[in-house]
């Protein structure tokens, strides 16, 4: 028993020694020293302890050992000989920016080129040169800041700052974003990145749906699809306060129901609120119950375009952040300042039908005083004639010589025809008189027998005894006047 376990133990250092030797030959046969072997392991680092507890094959020794012995300068050539492919690609990539739907900018191979370096084996993009080409890009595309065109509901072209609204081109985005492209090596397109944008690139950039508040007219149109769907009167800012709602191109900011406006001197609660910019918006105005002419004058709001409440509820319907907004037109504080005195000035002048109607009067007023004193004169010619002739004229007398003389002068008798015509009739009615009284005189006396005064001789009456004043008679326009020779200037006029 004895000598078999010594066999055994024999036979086991035996193996061991011959696995050594292997190890060492192997070694050896790849132009190692002991030192290499040594500096072999050190290099297998963790994997040390795994080679000594004998987890680690002789294969996986000597692949670590292969790896160990491989030179920095081989590492090197594969990076510089990759980098110079990428290079190459890169002096042959073309890539297109697109910058709206309809609009891009391709970069050629040549400026590609110019922006990339190959430094041993590192390539590089100018980010000079990129930066500059985005940025003329900017000045010539963003409108954000900048007169824009636009046209009015009359069709009228007119210039108005983008306040809030318009083309801006987010400049360091777009331009890290082409750096990338760049090294990638791949070319195509790079989709540039704008902080804002507008309805359409190029002219009339808000498109066909937007908003046009129209201060001179103080009226809101709303267009939808290059149609107008709103079209109303509104009360924009109080000019006469400088408070007028500014001119411009902005954007819907917000929407928001039941909200309340606040201000200095207010707080008002409203159920549709659309600012456009800062705290200027469109809202409903409950308390107005008229909107358009010229209230906003003198009349206006801190600001806001108010609205009758079903529009402001039809426009928060339709509106949506980014709407385009264009204001335009209105008075400023100096304006409505001289508005509102040409205004006073306008309303304390006769107005030209009072002034039409005072020149009337005051012509029949003249006219009036002229016939008075014609009319005065002719009876005083009247009452001359009679006097001359014996007839005694009283005043009353004089008013109906007056009126009569009035009267044919109204039927187109000159003044001395009227003078004569009424001499005339005084003459023939105290002939008429004198006549009556004769046949009276001449008649004899019948008294009554059962009247016992009858025998009593009459007291005599001096009014009887005297021929009654003479009275014209009314004139006969049909046989008083003279014979016309035109009809039309014969008749009275109205």
């Amino acid at each position: 028993m004895g000598r078999r376990l010594k066999t055994i133990l024999i036979a086991a250092v035996a193996a061991l020694c011959v696995g050594l030797v292997v190890i060492a030959m192997t070694i050896l046969s790849k132009g190692s020293s002991t030192d290499a072997f040594g500096s072999t392991i050190e290099k297998i680092g963790p994997k040390e302890a795994a080679y000594a507890d004998g987890t680690m094959t002789v294969s996986e020794v000597e692949n670590v050992a292969e790896a160990a012995t491989e030179s920095p300068a081989d590492e090197t050539a594969e990076s510089q000989k990759e980098a110079e492919e990428l290079f190459e690609k890169i002096q042959n990539e073309t890539i297109t920016l697109q910058l709206a739907d309809s609009i891009s900018d391709t970069i050629s191979a040549d400026t590609i080129s110019s922006w990339t370096s190959l430094d041993g084996t590192t390539v590089s993009v100018d980010e000079g040169k990129v930066a500059d080409y985005v940025a003329s890009l900017a000045s010539q595309y963003d409108t954000w800041g900048k007169q824009i065109s636009v046209t009015t509901h009359s069709g009228q072209k007119i210039s108005l700052g983008a306040v809030n609204y318009g083309w801006k081109l987010s400049k360091d985005t777009t331009a890290s974003d082409l750096r990338t492209a760049i090294l990638a090596g791949e070319g195509g397109t790079v989709k540039a990145t704008w902080a804002s944008r507008e309805a359409v690139m190029g002219t009339d950039g808000v498109g066909g749906t937007y908003i046009e508040a129209d201060l001179d007219e103080q009226h809101l149109y709303v267009y939808k699809d290059g149609a107008v769907v709103i079209s109303s009167d509104l009360v924009s800012g109080r000019a006469i306060e400088n408070w007028s709602t500014p001119n411009g191109v902005f954007e819907i900011v917000g929407m928001q129901k039941d909200a309340t406006l606040k201000g200095e001197d207010y707080e008002t609660p409203v159920s549709y609120w659309m600012p456009f910019y800062l705290g200027w918006g469109f809202h409903d105005a409950s308390w107005r119950s008229s909107f358009g002419k010229d209230i906003y004058v003198s009349n206006g709001s801190h600001g806001c375009c108010n609205l009758p409440p079903a529009v402001a509820g039809e426009l928060f319907r339709i509106a949506y952040p980014g709407m385009p907004v264009i204001v335009h037109g209105g008075m400023s504080k100096s304006q409505a300042v001289t508005y509102l005195a040409s205004k006073k000035a306008e309303s304390d002048e006769p107005k030209p039908e009072d002034a039409a109607e005072a020149d009337s009067q005051s012509a029949e007023a003249a006219a009036a005083a002229q016939a008075a004193a014609e009319n005065s004169a002719v009876v005083a010619a009247v009452q001359q004639a009679a006097a001359a002739s014996g007839f005694a004229v009283d005043e009353q007398q004089s008013a109906i010589i007056s009126q009569a003389v009035a009267n044919y002068m109204a039927v187109g008798m000159t003044s001395d025809q009227a003078a004569a015509q009424v001499f005339a009739d005084l003459q023939a009615q105290a002939t008429a008189v004198q006549q009556a009284a004769a046949a009276q005189a001449a008649a004899p006396a019948q008294p009554a027998a059962s009247d016992p005064a009858a025998a009593q001789p009459a007291s005599p009456d001096p009014a009887a005894a005297q021929p009654a004043p003479a009275q014209p008679a009314a004139p006969d326009p049909a046989a008083a006047q003279p014979p016309a020779t035109d009809s039309a200037a014969a008749a009275p006029q109205a």
